[in-house]
């Protein structure tokens, strides 16, 4: 019997913590929301562009910097 999650599949948990501080901090980069989000910044990028292909979230580009709303 396998353990975890399935490939593919996020944690609602981690989900909800990034979404919540992105709306608690509009205009943060990927870095900031990993760092208040408390993960990695892979976990945060991979989060972040999940919610934003649901329409949770929009970004935008600024120089190399994602910036999140």
């Amino acid at each position: 019997m396998k353990r975890g999650r399935k490939k593919g599949r996020l944690y609602p948990q981690i989900k909800e913590r990034i979404y919540k501080v992105v709306k608690k901090y509009p205009g943060a980069s990927t870095y900031e929301v990993s760092m208040k989000a408390k993960v990695s910044w892979s976990t945060a990028q991979k989060y972040l562009r999940a919610l934003k292909r649901n329409d949770k979230i929009k970004s935008r580009k600024r120089g190399k910097k994602s910036i999140w709303f």
